[in-house]
C-alpha cells in the first residue's frame, strides 16, 4: 500500500499506522537485506544446514514442526515469509547453529529463484499447491513451476520432502536429482498416516508408518491436514540424524500456531476454534471438515 508524505504524521498516531510505516521501510530496504543475507549465507553454508519450507498453504505449521523436531524453539521465530523477513530469518541464525529453517512465500513470477539463490537449502519441504495466488500466477501449473525454483537449487546429496497426496507437489520430484521422501495418507507414500481420529479437545491421534515400523502418535494439532507437517518433520528428522523416539516426543508437544485451528477454552466450558489468520479456499474447506468431524 502506498502513502503520501503528508499521511506520515497521522500514521504515527496509531499502532497500525506505525506498523505499516515500519513494514514500508523494511520492504524499501529489501535489496540491502537481500545482499546481506546472500553474503552471510554463502559464508555460513558449510556450518549451518538451512531447510526451506515452501507451498501455497500450511507453511507456518510445517515451519514450526520442522523447528520443533530439530530442537529449535518454534515460538522464537520470524513468521513473515516474504522479502526482508526472509532475509532476516537467515541473518538471525548464528554460524554455530547446526540447523536453520526458513519459510518462503511468493506472490508473483520470478521471485522464488531469487530466494533460492539466497537460502541455498540443504532440504526443502513442499506443503501443497493451491489457489492462493490465482490472480498473480493464474494457474496451479504456473504456481508449481514458480515455486519449484527452490527445489531446483537442491544438490544431489540434499532432500526433497513432498506432499505425496498432491499431484502438483509430486510433480516437483522431476525437478531435482536429490533424494525424495513423500508424505501423506496414500498407499504409495514413503511416510504414511492412517486411522486418523480427532481427540477433542486435546488434539488428534493416528498411526504413522515410517522407516519400516508403525508408530502410534498423539498430536495437539486438530485437523486431518495437520498430519502432513508432522510427517514432513519426521522425514527431516531422519535426514538430520535426530533420534526417532526423540523426534516423536518433540512433535507430540507441538501446539497449533496462533490463528490456525487453535483451540481456546472459554469460561463456560466451551471451546473456540480460532482459524482467523488468513484463508485460501482450500484452508476454509479444511476448517469446515474439522467441524463436520
Amino acid at each position: 500500500m502506498r502513502y503520501r508524505w503528508r499521511d506520515l504524521p497521522l500514521m504515527m498516531t496509531t499502532p497500525l499506522g506505525r506498523w505499516q510505516l515500519f513494514e514500508g521501510i523494511q520492504n524499501g530496504l529489501w535489496p540491502v537485506y537481500r545482499l546481506a543475507a546472500t553474503t552471510y549465507r554463502s559464508l555460513t553454508s558449510g556450518l549451518t544446514s538451512q531447510y526451506a519450507i515452501i507451498g501455497s498453504m500450511g507453511k507456518t505449521t510445517a515451519f514450526r514442526a520442522a523447528r520443533t523436531v530439530l530442537g529449535l524453539d518454534p515460538d522464537r521465530a520470524w513468521y513473515r515469509n516474504f522479502k526482508t523477513p526472509v532475509a532476516l530469518q537467515l541473518l538471525r541464525v548464528p554460524p554455530w547453529q547446526k540447523f536453520g529453517v526458513t519459510e518462503v512465500g511468493i506472490d508473483g513470477p520470478g521471485q522464488m529463484a531469487r530466494f533460492a539463490d539466497m537460502v541455498r537449502p540443504r532440504a526443502v519441504i513442499v506443503t501443497a499447491i493451491g489457489s492462493e495466488h490465482q490472480r498473480s500466477l493464474r494457474s496451479l501449473e504456473t504456481a508449481r513451476f514458480e515455486k519449484s525454483w527452490m527445489v531446483r537449487k537442491l544438490r544431489r546429496e540434499g532432500l526433497l520432502i513432498i506432499n505425496g497426496d498432491d499431484p502438483h507437489v509430486s510433480w516437483m520430484r522431476t525437478r531435482t536429482d536429490a533424494r525424495v521422501i513423500s508424505c501423506g495418507f496414500g498407499d504409495s507414500c514413503d511416510i504414511r498416516a492412517r486411522n486418523y481420529r480427532i481427540d477433542w479437545p486435546r488434539g488428534s491421534s493416528f498411526e504413522i508408518e515410517a522407516f519400516g515400523a508403525v508408530h502410534s502418535f498423539r498430536s495437539r494439532l486438530i485437523g486431518r491436514h495437520m498430519a502432513y507437517p508432522v510427517l514432513s518433520a519426521l522425514a527431516l528428522a531422519e535426514y538430520s540424524g535426530v533420534d526417532l523416539s526423540l523426534a516423536f516426543t518433540r512433535l507430540a508437544s507441538l501446539r497449533p500456531a496462533a490463528g490456525r485451528l487453535e483451540t481456546i477454552p472459554l469460561a463456560g466450558g466451551a471451546f473456540l476454534i480460532r482459524d482467523d489468520f488468513k484463508s485460501s479456499l482450500e484452508t476454509i474447506h479444511s476448517a469446515l471438515d474439522v467441524l463436520e468431524t
